[in-house]
């Protein structure tokens, strides 16, 4: 099976800092390329998610992906700053003559359901379109509604939704109908990722096959932040017996078609 793992982090806490990453976590100090082709096995491919919000970190991520074939795609985190309409990591965008920067990400789960107090969120996406860039979304359920007003407001960009709009967070009828919006906006993904720590992710995923097109979905493991619920081959698992109903053509999209379309052919 061909897998483009949508969703993963890399750092290494000697080169830059993670204000997030405590002992609590019991994760390692550094979590090279060359850690994930060993854990996910030889021709893996995966698009990376910055995990924190630094220059020197997004620089670090650039070095990385122009150095090592599993890396395919970079997401880095979006922080408002006067740089410029990519916050903090504006310079690292401009320095992206590989281009492998496909786009910007957006901590959202702190904001109003609304979205209104996220600064300079227009300026961002019409950054983005500008440049050929999408936007991902780290989010609450109650604010899916309103990304999907910002997907119709903003149709020329791509919009990516983090572990499936939820996290860990037990879905209920302002997500189911958040979905039903998102799914009805052509420009919009959704990954199946992050969702392994509830017992309801399943049921998530159930309903996300039953609202969204195939075509629109992706899986990402969140490695290696899932290391705390399961191994990687475990992830892989659990995700294949979630999916298992699709077709080979489906599940073709999903575990890899959908994420060379957005990540990589965009």
């Amino acid at each position: 099976m061909n897998i483009l793992d949508a969703h993963v982090h890399l750092w290494d806490t000697e080169a830059f800092a993670l204000s997030w990453l405590g002992p609590e976590l019991n994760l390692r100090s550094q979590y090279l390329p060359t850690d994930f082709e060993q854990t996910a096995g030889p021709g893996s491919g995966a698009v990376c998610v910055q995990g924190g919000e630094s220059l020197a970190e997004a620089r670090w991520l650039l070095e990385a992906a122009r150095t090592s074939a599993p890396i395919c795609a970079l997401v880095l985190q979006y922080t408002p700053a006067a740089a410029g309409w990519g916050g903090v990591v504006h310079e690292a965008l401009q320095e992206d003559t590989q281009k492998v920067i496909a786009g910007l990400r957006l901590p959202a789960r702190r904001a109003s359901s609304t979205l209104e107090d996220v600064p300079q969120l227009r300026e961002l996406c019409e950054g983005l379109i500008e440049s050929g860039g999408l936007l991902e979304l780290l989010t609450r359920g109650d604010q899916l509604e309103a990304v999907a007003q910002l997907a119709s407001d903003f149709q020329d960009l791509t919009i990516v939704i983090d572990h499936a709009g939820l996290g860990a967070d037990e879905p209920d009828e302002l997500w189911k109908r958040g979905i039903g919006r998102l799914a009805a906006v052509p420009s919009v993904a959704v990954k199946i990722s992050g969702l392994f720590a509830g017992p309801w992710a399943t049921a998530v995923v159930s309903h996300l096959l039953d609202e969204v097109p195939v075509d629109r979905l992706m899986v990402g493991s969140d490695w290696p932040m899932s290391t705390r619920v399961a191994s990687y081959a475990d992830i892989v698992e659990r995700t294949q017996s979630v999916l298992e109903e699709l077709s080979d053509d489906d599940a073709a999209q999903v575990w890899a078609g959908t994420a060379e379309r957005v990540y990589i052919h965009r």
